[in-house]
């Protein structure tokens, strides 16, 4: 949104709502004339005092049909053309007040002329600061009313009459200083206001999509290795079917001794542990959410859940994936841990699977003062530093076409963030190297 637009829905929030406000104004605007007619109907002609009343009533009337249309939008009109309108719905209000003054003349009972006096300048600071987002309103409100009073002084020419015009006139440009004050602070604030409203949606809008790209990127990886996994599934799966069956057979033919039965039963057991282990592993990578869960676990078992759900592809390539960590444990979203781990072994697979043999990778563990390091290391021979540059950038790839989605490493480098960790190229190593590092103490 640029600044046009900004200064354009601006506009229309402070029109919208003035409007909102139209008919509690006019309600207490009516209800404040009835009561000085009712302290006036002693010393004032009653026609007099009428014709007042109706041109209140009659100002009230009008901002309330001009508040209905503007709400239920019936009547069309731009925004310049609404402006202009309450504008002069305000001002008819603010010369229906001053008609008061004449209506006053002759009237020298004091305390009458003290409560009009009073009732007279509430009203115009009420009515102009009801209108400080239209400075110029504001400012032509408060004019309109206090001048009806210099002119009643003018006419009546009472004693020192010249120093309370003069006062008089000091008020309306007093007044109308700080209305301009008061009016272009207020449209500074809002502006403000608006601006921090924009970049906070245009920042949840941003996390939302990076979380969909992270989901994306789970599920990109989960789908890559979808016929590993069922195969790892498959084999134990058909390994306890064969042990079901053998187990029947050996029941129906009464030949069961209880080694046997114990044997059969362990098999059973380990095969349905590594189906739940790889079911379980899935569950924790594919998991959605908008905040960081952190948890205290140790890492070298999300090392070993991401090796369960790659074992098929290092088996499908030959590579030899060496877990030489401590057992050592950090406080971080586990989940998205795994996701880190899984992109950084998926990618080393598909850096070295076409190179000559032996091929390996190594996940290390190393630890300092206050952080532990997790070297993730292939058998590679290291990245060129112009591919290096850019392997953090979101899209990039250096993978053959149709292979690479360009989002590993760049949300893999987001989640560290996330978790207060930090991952790096390692350009220091003999081979290709990836450090994880992880803080000792989270910062709060």
């Amino acid at each position: 949104m640029n600044e046009l637009e900004l200064t354009a829905y601006l506009r229309a929030k402070r029109l919208d709502v003035t409007f909102r406000e139209l008919y509690t104004a006019a309600f207490m605007s009516v209800m404040a004339a009835l009561f000085f007619c009712f302290l006036l109907k002693e010393d004032v002609e009653h026609f007099k005092i009428l014709i007042w009343i109706i041109l209140i009533f009659k100002a009230a009337i009008i901002e309330s049909i001009v508040t209905h249309l503007y709400r239920k939008q019936k009547l069309k009109a731009s925004l310049k053309q609404w402006e202009v309108i309450h504008s002069l719905s305000s001002l008819f209000t603010a010369l229906s007040w001053a008609i008061l003054s004449f209506v006053m003349i002759g009237v020298d009972v004091a305390i009458l002329n003290y409560v009009y006096i009073t009732l007279v300048l509430a009203v115009a600071l009420a009515g102009a600061f009801a209108n400080i987002a239209f400075e110029k309103t504001a400012i032509l409100y408060i004019v309109i009313v206090v001048a009806s009073i210099m002119i009643r002084t003018l006419i009546e020419q009472q004693d020192y009459y010249i120093w309370y015009i003069a006062l008089q006139t000091l008020f309306v440009f007093y007044c109308a200083r700080m209305l301009t004050i008061f009016s272009r602070t207020y449209y500074k604030a809002e502006l403000s206001s608006v601006r921090l409203e924009k970049q906070l949606a245009l920042e949840k809008q941003l996390q939302e999509e990076k979380l969909k790209s992270i989901q994306s990127a789970k599920l990109a990886s989960l789908g890559e290795m979808a016929a590993g996994i069922s195969h790892e599934i498959n084999n134990p799966l058909s390994l306890l079917r064969g042990r079901i069956d053998m187990l029947k057979d050996m029941s129906e033919q009464m030949d069961l001794e209880n080694n046997q039965i114990d044997e059969f039963l362990k098999s059973a057991i380990k095969s349905t542990d590594r189906i739940n282990k790889i079911i379980q592993s899935m569950k924790n990578l594919s998991r959605m959410k908008d905040e960081v869960e952190y948890s205290e676990f140790q890492l070298i078992d999300v090392v070993e859940d991401v090796k369960t759900l790659v074992i098929h592809r290092l088996k499908q390539y030959q590579i030899e994936l060496k877990i030489e960590m401590s057992a050592f444990n950090v406080v971080a979203d586990k989940s998205e841990i795994s996701q880190v781990f899984l992109n950084l072994i998926n990618n080393a697979i598909d850096a070295i699977e076409s190179l000559d043999h032996p091929l390996w990778i190594k996940v290390k563990s190393e630890e300092k003062d206050n952080e532990y390091l997790v070297h993730v290391i292939d058998s590679g021979s290291g990245i060129p530093q112009d591919i290096a540059d850019k392997l953090f950038l979101p899209f990039f790839t250096s993978k053959d076409v149709g292979k690479g989605t360009g989002l590993g490493l760049s949300l893999s480098k987001n989640l560290m963030n996330r978790n207060q960790g930090e991952l790096y190229y390692n350009d220091q190593a003999q081979n290709t190297c990836f450090t994880v590092v992880f803080p000792k103490k989270m910062k709060v």
